[in-house]
């Protein structure tokens, strides 16, 4: 039997405090919080979990500590069918906390983080032989050294790198990006990296002859993308839903798209997948976590072919 490829999943992982109130507060004001609960979340931490659900072989590497909120994150990833064998364990490093306020009325968010010793990627794990054995890699920026590092091994190896980024704060971002060739971002964060107005003309400002994909996600407006295929940006449409939520959406659109792509190869088809599975994430309420259902992603699915 062929052995199922392997993601290696490294980045950010957190656990999410969330404060719903009837309306998002005004500056100076207050509102009563009319539900609170904890979730596992993170760039990483998401996409890891959604595309172990999805049917993918998973594995985390990086540092968690013994804390009751490290012990919750390494739980919530063992329970999607993460493989945590990579994950070094110490006294003190914390994944990132988070403090959510989320309107009932409109699902708008704000997320205030606190990154108090979080251990980004580490510029020494894991071992090289594992980033050159998996079959695609998955990261983000936190930890930029570490990620430069397995970036490079992975490029050097022919390994598929597929990218969830939201800040460019370090000089290195501008190899790392350069590194990537599924390539993943918000409406927001690449309108301002690349100085351009619109999704399509963004794709175009950071295609690349070494990429297989860039593609802009705009929330329900679907997404933008450029492939091998394309001479020029396409447009696909959000999956329609009641949506219950909007944080962490992105996330599993990454997720669920590396384990489509693992599957099939198929750019446009994972990107299809990875829409889908992000409406099923949506339509869900907090609660669930990054709990996606394979068969309810595969509804959706049937419904855009109709």
């Amino acid at each position: 039997m062929t052995p199922r490829p392997t993601i290696l999943a490294m980045g950010a992982v957190a656990v999410d405090h969330v404060l719903v109130t009837e309306a998002f507060p005004r500056e100076d004001s207050k509102s009563r919080v009319v539900r609170e609960y904890r979730v596992v979340g993170g760039c990483i931490g998401t996409a890891a979990r959604a595309a172990a659900a999805l049917g993918a072989k998973v594995k985390y590497a990086g540092k968690l500590g013994t804390s009751s909120e490290a012990e919750l994150v390494l739980q919530a990833l063992l329970r999607s069918g993460v493989d945590t064998r990579l994950v070094q364990r110490d006294e003190t490093s914390q994944p990132i906390r988070s403090v959510i306020l989320e309107s009932e009325a409109t699902h708008s968010r704000t997320v205030l983080y606190n990154l108090e010793d979080c251990a980004p990627a580490s510029e020494t794990w894991p071992v090289e032989e594992e980033i050159s054995s998996s079959d695609l890699l998955l990261i983000d920026h936190f930890g930029m050294e570490g990620m430069l590092r397995a970036a490079r091994i992975a490029a050097a190896a022919s390994i598929p790198i597929v990218a969830d980024f939201e800040h460019d704060a370090r000089a290195e971002f501008v190899e790392l990006l350069s590194l990537v060739d599924h390539l993943i971002l918000a409406r927001e964060f690449a309108l301002r990296i690349t100085a351009t107005s619109s999704p399509a003309a963004a794709c175009d400002a950071l295609w690349t002859n070494a990429r297989q994909v860039v593609a802009i996600s705009c929330g329900n407006e679907g997404l933008y993308y450029r492939d091998r295929s394309t001479a020029k940006p396409k447009q696909m449409p959000a999956i329609r839903v009641i949506a219950q939520r909007t944080t962490g959406c992105g996330d599993v659109l990454h997720g669920a798209y590396t384990a489509a792509y693992l599957r099939t190869r198929d750019v446009p088809h994972a990107l299809k997948f990875g829409v889908a599975a992000a409406a099923a994430h949506a339509e869900k309420p907090w609660e669930d976590g990054a709990s996606i259902e394979l068969k309810r992603v595969e509804q959706l699915l049937a419904q855009t072919a109709r």
